[in-house]
């Protein structure tokens, strides 16, 4: 087999791998994944509104450590959920 012939065929073979390993993979993401992108509704309260963008901000790994207490009016009440720290932060 000539250096180009077996160039050829094996850039064949490899596009037909490609093609056919995405022949079973889907575009389309459910409703429920891409949700929080959409941004919380503009009539909610505002604490709602703060949050649902909040909850989009990056941290380290994406862990969000943190609860939310809104049973007080007009007040948001921050806590440390130490369970979802990283051990490198958790001291």
């Amino acid at each position: 087999m000539q250096r180009r012939t077996f160039i050829r065929a094996l850039g064949l073979g490899g596009a037909g791998l490609v093609v056919a390993a995405q022949a079973g993979c889907s575009s389309e993401f459910p409703a429920s994944a891409v949700a929080p992108w959409s941004g919380p509704d503009a009539s909610a309260d505002l604490r709602h509104w703060a949050l649902g963008y909040a909850i989009l901000a990056p941290n380290s790994h994406n862990r969000q450590p943190w609860l939310v207490d809104l049973r007080e009016p007009d007040s948001i009440v921050l806590h440390v959920d130490g369970d979802r720290l990283l051990p490198a932060t958790a001291r």
